[in-house]
């Protein structure tokens, strides 16, 4: 037997008694029953699950091609969904050569990221309008489809809802409006960022001409950015470990509320 729990990052330990497993989770396991737990980047010490039985971890980070085809694949069977995606395709007819054209934009914005392609594709017209009334092409720059059109990077002062009712939870768990000073002050560095950034390049972004962070040294970022883990996409640049907010579109959400 197989169970599959996905999102477990979302469960709330506080609804549960102290040193119990996370969804009430077993701590053993009999023979031939398997757990598939899914949840975003985690700190192990914090992972709320103690178990008693051999478990893997597979960080799907470091698989991008399969990612990749798997969002691909995700895009078509949505489109192939009757009397769902039969809506959106005389809209993409409309301002896509072709609906492979279309699939394969929309991959490379969601950057395999399945929250914004699935509620992308549920908001767009002729679905429930965006807010704000119709689609906009301006936003940040990026290199348009043969037929000149690339609707995915809005501002968002025309969000999707779904989207927005999305990051507006993240943005709560990152502290939301009650954000220390430092904390405060590592967002605004990470929005502000066309790259992903080091830690000593965020110490001196915060101390230039910022008497408030004098004291404020690289352990301290790093105790921001440990608290952060989930929000974050890390890699190795130079030697040295860089970070970024994991989605343009959270980094334009929050860029909005810092």
């Amino acid at each position: 037997m197989i169970v599959v729990v996905d999102g477990c990052d979302n469960l709330d330990p506080q609804s549960q008694p102290r040193d119990s497993n996370i969804f009430y989770l077993p701590r053993y396991l009999p023979k031939q029953v398997y757990f598939l737990l899914a949840r975003r980047p985690f700190l192990r010490a914090k992972s709320g699950l103690l178990i008693e039985t051999p478990a893997e971890t597979l960080n799907l980070e470091e698989y991008p091609e399969q990612n990749q085809e798997d969002a691909r694949a995700y895009v078509e069977h949505y489109l192939a969904i009757p009397g769902v995606g039969a809506n959106i395709k005389s809209w993409v007819a409309e301002n896509y050569q072709s609906e492979a054209e279309f699939c394969r934009e929309l991959v490379v914005e969601s950057g395999n990221n399945f929250m914004y392609l699935s509620r992308v594709l549920g908001e767009i017209p002729p679905n429930p309008p965006w807010e704000g009334g119709d689609w906009t092409l301006e936003g940040r720059e990026t290199t348009v489809g043969a037929n000149g059109i690339r609707p995915w990077k809005v501002p968002w002062n025309v969000p999707t809802a779904g989207l927005e009712e999305y990051y507006q939870g993240l943005w709560q768990k990152m502290g939301g409006e009650g954000l220390s000073e430092i904390e405060l002050g590592v967002l605004k560095v990470l929005v502000e960022q066309e790259e992903a950034v080091s830690v000593e390049a965020i110490e001196r972004s915060l101390c230039s001409g910022n008497p408030q962070f004098i004291d404020v040294d690289e352990y301290d970022i790093e105790e921001v950015l440990e608290t952060w883990v989930e929000f974050l996409h890390q890699q190795e640049i130079g030697g040295e470990m860089c970070y970024s907010l994991y989605h343009w579109s959270l980094c334009d959400f929050l860029r909005l509320r810092v």
